[in-house]
């Protein structure tokens, strides 16, 4: 029941116990605190109950009583036990809406075998299927949320062969100065390399197909299980596959426009070098080094984010501003957050979920299939 504290983790062991205790709020956050008996360091991890090689702490604690400091959330409730030497100690109880996330920091942290077997037989899941209760907890948020948002990186587009842009191998940006091709100022006095950059990517776009995740995407929008997508990509897969509730933030190269009159082309007129009949430019429908981004759509995908109560990040650093803000304000307003990505993410502490082991596809399909378990 809310705003009542419950148990959420008893730990234990010859010469102390560790129980922390949580109180869910309002707003379905948690805030943590702990009760403490005698408190001890071990000096292994190789402990079994009753031959507990340990050296004492003088740790002030008041026994037996809840202690003055509490936290908010899991990364708040690790912070009170990252004091103690938790993980050697013997889970006693692990509350039902935490044992995977316990579980999961236990091995995330590469621990002694022995101590995994101990966390396994009192969360009851093998290490083994981790994997499926992660999936399993994707599911089931996509299942309870009312209005989940969707918001997509690089990492989406490249598992069509689009090149990101900054990768070691293949970035586009590689050798490059994005400023002398790509910029407002490129376009207007640089015209020739302006042309020559921008028409290698649409021709080259012009080869790729959108992906299964696009596709899953397009298929969860169409039955109502996501209400808009936001994406950085500019490669207008989004749309290819079907989605309509597209922001796209930094505009497309299947468009063009009038870069005087703001005229809509299609991309061809660009190609052609056609001119507009106002006499301006006919340039791709993104933006430029050197412009703003679109304000209509910032605004449209911030409404977006502080509606969701499910935002799920999928191929995106989140290391570029103001993009990375919606995530935030998403779970500022109470949004579960969910990120897929090949590398660590600096929200990653915050997010209620996080994958960087399977491709975008591969998870969006494994959870397609869940959800169509009956």
């Amino acid at each position: 029941m809310k705003n009542n504290w419950q148990k959420i983790l008893e730990l234990g062991a010859e010469g102390g116990s560790i129980t922390l205790i949580g109180k869910q709020q309002e707003d379905e956050s948690w805030v943590f605190s702990r009760r403490v008996n005698e408190i001890f360091s071990l000096e292994d991890d190789e402990v079994v109950p009753g031959r507990v090689q340990r050296e004492r702490r003088n740790i002030s604690a008041t026994t037996n009583n809840m202690s003055n400091q509490q936290f908010k959330g899991f990364e708040g409730a690790l912070k009170i036990l990252e004091r103690y030497p938790w993980m050697q100690l013997f889970p006693k109880y692990i509350h039902p809406e935490f044992r995977l996330k316990f579980l999961k920091e236990i091995t995330d942290s590469k621990p002694s075998l022995s101590t995994v077997r101990r966390w396994e037989k009192a969360t009851g899941i093998k290490v083994t299927e981790l994997e499926v209760d992660i999936f399993e907890q994707f599911k089931q948020m996509m299942k309870s949320s009312r209005h989940t948002v969707i918001f997509t990186g690089a990492g989406m587009a490249t598992e069509s062969g689009v090149p990101d842009f900054r990768s070691a191998q293949n970035g586009m940006w590689n050798g490059i100065d994005p400023l002398s091709l790509a910029s407002v100022d490129a376009m207007k006095h640089n015209r020739t390399s302006f042309m020559k950059f921008y028409r290698k990517r649409i021709l080259d776009l012009q080869d790729v197909q959108f992906n299964k995740g696009h596709e899953i995407l397009a298929q969860w929008e169409k039955v109502g299980l996501i209400k808009s997508i936001i994406t950085q990509n500019v490669d207008g897969l989004h749309a290819a596959a079907g989605s309509q509730n597209v922001f796209e933030l930094h505009g497309s190269l299947s468009r063009a426009h009038c870069n005087d009159c703001l005229t809509e082309y299609e991309i061809e007129k660009f190609l052609n070098e056609e001119t507009c009949r106002c006499g301006g430019i006919i340039r791709p429908g993104v933006v430029l080094f050197g412009e703003n981004l679109p304000e209509k759509t910032l605004k449209f995908a911030s409404i977006e984010s502080e509606k969701a109560d499910l935002f799920i990040v999928l191929g995106s650093s989140l290391s570029v501003s103001p993009a990375n803000w919606f995530p935030v304000d998403a779970k500022e307003n109470g949004a579960k957050l969910v990120i897929v990505n090949n590398d660590p993410t600096d929200l990653d502490d915050v997010a209620d979920l996080v994958i960087n082991d399977y491709g975008i596809g591969e998870v969006l399909a494994r959870v397609k299939r869940l959800l169509e378990v009956k």
